[in-house]
Order: C-alpha cells, then sequence, then structure tokens
C-alpha cells in the first residue's frame, strides 16, 4: 500500500484486526491515552504484537523442524517447505539457513552442490531447483533402459509365451503298481495261472509235476546213451 509514515502504518494495520486482535488494540489505545504505554513507532507495534500473539517457543519449534526437514519429494517441494520455514524466523544467519538446507537434501544432491562450491543460501537454492531436471534425466534414462531390457528378456525367453506342443506321458513299463514283474506281490498277484504245467496256484518252478518230467527226460537220456 506504499505507505511511509509509521502514524499511517499503525492506522493501517488496525483496520485488519478483528476479535480478539482487536479487543487487543482497545487495552492498548487505553494504555496510550493513560500515558502507560507509548505505541509511537512502527517497530514498537510490530513487537507489542508480537509479544502478545506470536508463542514464545515458536521459533524454537521451527528450527526444530528445519533440523528435521528432509527431502521426500521433488527439490522443488523441498525447496518450498524450506522457504516457508526461513521466513518464520527473524534474523536467521544466512551461513545457518545454507547448512540446514543442504543437510536436509539427499546424499547426491548434496554431494554436487558441496563440488560446485555454493556459498549462500539463494545460490544453493537455485542450483538445486537446477538439478531436478538433472535427476529426471536420469530417471527417465533409467526407465528407457529397464523397459528395453524387458523387451530384450522376451525376446530371448519369447518361446516360454507360445503354447507348447503337449509331450505324450512316458508309459509306465512296469504297469500301473510300479512294481517290476519278479517282485514278490505282482508273484503272488499273478500265481493262480502263472504255472503252465498244472495251472495250480504256484510258479512253475515249484510245481512238482516238473520234477517228475525231469526225471523223465533225464532217464530216457540215460538209457539213449
Amino acid at each position: 500500500m506504499r505507505v511511509r509514515s509509521d502514524v499511517n502504518k499503525i492506522n493501517t494495520a488496525v483496520l485488519y484486526l478483528s476479535e480478539l486482535t482487536m479487543l487487543w488494540w482497545k487495552r492498548k489505545e487505553s494504555d496510550i491515552t493513560k500515558g502507560t504505554c507509548a505505541l509511537n513507532t512502527w517497530e514498537q507495534f510490530r513487537v507489542e504484537f508480537k509479544k502478545a500473539f506470536f508463542p514464545s517457543n515458536v521459533v524454537y519449534e521451527i528450527k526444530s523442524k528445519m533440523r528435521e526437514l528432509r527431502q521426500k519429494g521433488s527439490i522443488r517441494a523441498y525447496v518450498r517447505e524450506f522457504t516457508t520455514l526461513t521466513f518464520q524466523i527473524p534474523n536467521l544467519r544466512d551461513d545457518a539457513a545454507l547448512y540446514y538446507f543442504l543437510d536436509g537434501l539427499p546424499n547426491w544432491a548434496r554431494t554436487e552442490l558441496e563440488w560446485r562450491q555454493v556459498r549462500t543460501i539463494d545460490d544453493a537454492i537455485t542450483q538445486a531447483e537446477a538439478l531436478t531436471d538433472f535427476r529426471q534425466e536420469k530417471s527417465l534414462s533409467a526407465e528407457v533402459d529397464d523397459e528395453l531390457g524387458s523387451h530384450d528378456d522376451s525376446g530371448e525367453d519369447s518361446g516360454k509365451g507360445e503354447e507348447q506342443t503337449p509331450q505324450p506321458k512316458r508309459r509306465d513299463t512296469y504297469g500301473s503298481s510300479g512294481k517290476k514283474p519278479g517282485d514278490r506281490g505282482n508273484t503272488i498277484r499273478d500265481s493262480k495261472d502263472s504255472c503252465f504245467i498244472c495251472k495250480g496256484p504256484h510258479g512253475y518252478k515249484r510245481c512238482s509235476e516238473l520234477k517228475s518230467l525231469g526225471a523223465i527226460l533225464r532217464e530216457r537220456k540215460e538209457e539213449k546213451a
């Protein structure tokens, strides 16, 4: 509003007061009339106003937030949040602001700014915002590489996605039971018709008639001899 004189600054600021702040100003006007209070300059008005409504520990809390502030999103968002905090700290030294700003950056950004030898907070913010495009380009390049790599992999393994010709199942040589013909279980199971001489429930090697037949054959051989 281009107000120059302190009296006009105070009168203009009072127009924007409401509720509790207006009650505070009414009390101050009463004290000024009594002569117990003097608000002749804009700086005196600001001091009294902050004393009444500005918490005494707010600067400490804001500095704590600034120490704990870390870049989690984009650098631009970090710069905006950091700048908002600095506006709430009166008489913040430039070297302290620079320290807090660099400390909140990720390692790659802090290393880059230190390599560029930034000396002021304004220079650090300008340089940091310029790094945003670099990181975006690097991230985009990595995404492209990953995409190309996935296509290469899919090309090499293209046969995996195609329908494969079903292979005939290997027939079990020993039948569904999985046992060899000579297993005891199979011998017992097939013993009823395994003897082809007498059709008895035993193997032909155990057949008594086979023994008799063997004796007859031996006798015939002896006779011929």
